[in-house]
């Protein structure tokens, strides 16, 4: 067997071997961009200021064991997964409370670019709907 012969198809190996799934690129920080975010306009005073305000230092980790924690005020942990371009976000113990109280729901549903560069959540409230834009830090 020539070199050429063996060369080739170990070199085309060693490249399969180096592809990131879409599950690793996901993971990492993603922050809130509360300029791309849009919020219906709250009628309580000062509210919607203290929302922007909790919004702007938010971050979401993705953890490569399929864990994540969000920072929003208070912590909220849980597990991820991952299919047709969402992340599916389940808080875990009393995160999970929280959460359906406040929303109704026991998950949060982020969209994925394709890029793998934003993350879009969007959150039914009594006064409308937040669309809440997440962005990939480096």
């Amino acid at each position: 067997m020539s070199l050429r012969r063996f060369l080739i198809p170990t070199f085309a190996l060693a490249l399969a071997g180096c592809a990131v799934s879409p599950e690793e690129r996901l993971v990492g920080v993603w922050k809130a961009d509360i300029k791309a975010s849009q919020f219906p306009a709250i009628p309580v005073e000062g509210i919607e200021k203290r929302v922007r305000t909790v919004m702007e230092s938010m971050t979401l980790k993705l953890r490569s064991d399929k864990t994540f924690v969000l920072s929003a005020g208070p912590t909220v942990e849980g597990a991820w997964s991952y299919a047709d371009g969402q992340v599916q976000l389940v808080p875990q113990g009393k995160a999970s409370e929280l959460l359906v109280s406040n929303l109704g729901s026991k998950q949060l549903v982020a969209k994925i670019s394709p890029d793998v560069k934003d993350a879009t959540i969007d959150i039914d409230t009594p006064f409308g709907k937040v669309t809440l834009v997440l962005r990939k830090s480096a």
